[in-house]
């Protein structure tokens, strides 16, 4: 947590731009995630995440790049790790993951509906500037705004 603090104040303050808020959902995203990159991506992911929140001043788990997003939610799901090492014989045990098929439709279903939640939020709920921006056709918007159970409001 300090490590995000640390060089979210530095970036803003490099870019010129009023310190950023953090929700805690922002925060658990971020422990729940691997880091692969370690330092180095978290530094180009703070970067991103400031992009993406602009003027906002609250970042948000929504504000993170795709890729986290799912990983992070695969992992809330317990499809993460393709095996589980048990302690007691120092063996891989297998753990069941769902088809393929099925990953990828969960984890485009959850990006459509972060995006049309994006799209309403910055359109304030104008379907006729989302269609717009989207390109989707009015009734195709109206059918995955219900589909996703989301309220142009």
């Amino acid at each position: 947590k300090e490590l995000v603090l640390y060089h979210m104040a530095k970036l803003c303050e490099s870019y010129g731009i009023g310190t950023k808020g953090f929700s805690p959902e922002f925060f658990e995203a971020l422990a729940a995630y691997n880091w692969p990159g370690n330092v180095r991506e978290l530094v180009n992911t703070m970067e991103r995440v400031l992009a993406v929140a602009r003027d906002e001043p609250t970042v948000f788990a929504k504000h993170l790049p795709t890729h986290i997003r799912v990983q992070v939610a695969r992992a809330s799901v317990g499809e993460e790790a393709p095996a589980q090492r048990d302690r007691g014989r120092g063996v891989d045990t297998p753990i069941s993951l769902p088809t393929l098929r099925k990953f990828r439709q969960t984890a485009f279903a959850e990006l459509e509906r972060q995006y049309l939640q994006d799209l309403i939020s910055l359109t304030k709920g104008d379907i006729k500037q989302a269609c717009r921006i989207s390109g989707l056709s009015r009734s195709r918007l109206y059918d995955l705004l219900k589909m996703h159970k989301i309220r142009p409001e």
